[in-house]
């Protein structure tokens, strides 16, 4: 199974019906974006050595992300099986580092990790936002970063923010 399908799945059958018991009325995106050879479909015995396994990234708006992500990092935390379909789930057994920023919450333990879109971009690019930049701005951009933005997939978006900044 590619990295990508594994992700989904783990999205679909652990992680979505979880996030509607204990927060029904969030709004969210959730998808698999950014680094990794399994986002690019290159996923093979070796890649699975590092920051490969089940894992979801949930993008919050700024608001919801300050009220609760790092409350849902930690109640994951106490339910989120061990493995899924015979993968193991965090990074027990290969080294990755949770998220980390102001506006990114996760654990190592788990794959479930929390972030702003306008963090994800600020790390990516340096922006805030995609919205009105020009030419030149979209060209400085390394083909390589905007790849690994742009790669991956998208498995649930609320309001659309996501899946029209990123082209995945």
């Amino acid at each position: 199974m590619q990295g990508i399908q594994l992700s989904r799945g783990f999205y679909t059958d652990i992680v979505r019906p979880w996030l509607n018991e204990v927060a029904p009325e969030l709004r969210y995106s959730a998808a698999l974006i950014g680094y990794g050879s399994e986002l690019l479909g290159f996923d093979d015995d070796v890649s699975k050595d590092h920051n490969w396994g089940p894992r979801v990234h949930i993008f919050l708006g700024r608001d919801d992300f300050g009220n609760c992500a790092r409350r849902l990092v930690d109640e994951f935390s106490k339910v989120a099986p061990a493995d899924y379909l015979g993968e193991p789930i965090g990074w027990r057994s290969r080294p990755h580092p949770p998220a980390n920023g102001v506006e990114a919450a996760g654990a190592s333990e788990h794959g479930l990790e929390f972030h702003t879109l306008e963090a994800l971009l600020e790390g990516h690019f340096a922006v805030r936002s995609v919205e009105n930049l020009n030419a030149l701005q979209w060209l400085g951009f390394a083909e390589q970063k905007l790849l690994a933005f742009t790669s991956g997939a998208v498995f649930h978006d609320d309001d659309s923010r996501l899946s029209q900044t990123v082209i995945a």
